[in-house]
């Protein structure tokens, strides 16, 4: 209930304001959802609550008249300002230098809900082909490839069990 209010408050308030206008334009934000209809009972929650639907004089809002010539439309087209968008900046991700000349590695067991008391990682697993981003390893006597995300190296000392 409360997210569906935000989502649509906060979409109203990008609609409406430009700039750092919001608290200036949060009141009459509210008194247009508090007055718009919703789809579901086709009745406006304040028409819910007082049983008749509210009376919002015109004065109170902005000037609607449409410009007629072209001038006007290019003045009123020049003062609308578009919503700024964001970009996700693709962000390098990390990864251990160890990595690149490690022979075994760990491999982070991604699980939605992992069973109580498990390991977070699984290994440690032969290395056998890498690029740049996924490395071949021997998981279960099986060749899988695995991402250099779920990856973490190995310290696994070289010696022969064997003298």
């Amino acid at each position: 209930m409360v997210e569906r209010l935000h989502r649509s408050l906060k979409s109203a308030l990008i609609a409406r304001c430009q700039g750092g206008r919001r608290r200036k334009e949060l009141p009459w934000v509210l008194l247009g959802l508090r007055a718009a209809p919703h789809t579901a009972f086709n009745t406006s929650p304040a028409e819910e609550l007082y049983s008749q639907a509210l009376t919002i004089l015109a004065d109170v809002f902005q000037d609607t008249t449409e410009p007629t010539t072209l001038p006007d439309v290019h003045r009123t087209l020049e003062n609308i300002m578009p919503a700024k968008t964001t970009y996700d900046v693709a962000r390098k991700k990390y990864v251990p230098e160890d990595l690149k000349a490690a022979k075994y590695a760990f491999i982070r067991t991604d699980a939605y809900e992992p069973p109580p008391l498990s390991t977070a990682y699984s290994g440690p697993h032969c290395i056998s082909q890498c690029r740049e981003k996924a490395y071949q390893l021997m998981v279960d006597r099986k060749i899988t490839w695995v991402s250099t995300d779920r990856l973490k190296p190995a310290y696994i000392p070289d010696y022969d069990p064997l003298p």
